[in-house]
């Protein structure tokens, strides 16, 4: 009963949880058309950002529309990724944790483009000030899986 109470109060399992639900909500977002259960909302009459972000880039509205629900494919794959390693939680299998690192690193890589598309297209302040942060909560979310397995094994050999 004390392992599974640990277990719950788990910041690994926390962690899991928001990468998990947070992927697949941004996911669901772009592929679902009119449904906003998404984190961020588009302004009102944009409901596509990639169209004008691509635009300022110079190409073109048409990979616009593809690069929205390519985005939001990947996204729900993440989510899925950290659906799997909360499974493999749940099972108390080890190799959750490489999942859940594969996760993060996808997490921050698609955080670094969205970042660089801000930057380079001069995009308002908030979607660069959205993304910088949820890049640094992937940071956190890092120290927080490696504290995780540090304490794991230092636990493991009293």
């Amino acid at each position: 009963m004390n392992n599974i109470m640990s277990k719950l109060g788990s910041l690994e399992l926390i962690t899991i949880i928001f990468w998990m639900l947070f992927w697949l909500a941004n996911g669901l977002a772009k592929l679902i058309p009119g449904v906003h259960i998404g984190i961020k909302f588009a302004p009102k009459g944009e409901m596509n950002p990639f169209a004008g972000t691509l635009d300022k880039m110079g190409w073109g509205t048409g990979l616009g529309d593809f690069a929205f629900y390519f985005t939001g494919v990947v996204e729900l794959l993440l989510g899925i990724v950290f659906l799997w390693a909360l499974i493999q939680f749940i099972m108390g299998n080890s190799a959750r944790r490489s999942w859940i690192f594969f996760g993060l690193f996808f997490s921050a890589l698609i955080f670094t483009v969205f970042t660089f598309a801000n930057v380079v297209t001069a995009a308002r302040p908030t979607p660069l000030i959205w993304h910088t942060t949820y890049f640094a909560i992937v940071g956190v979310s890092w120290v927080v899986m490696v504290g995780q397995s540090y304490y794991d094994q230092i636990s493991s050999d009293e």
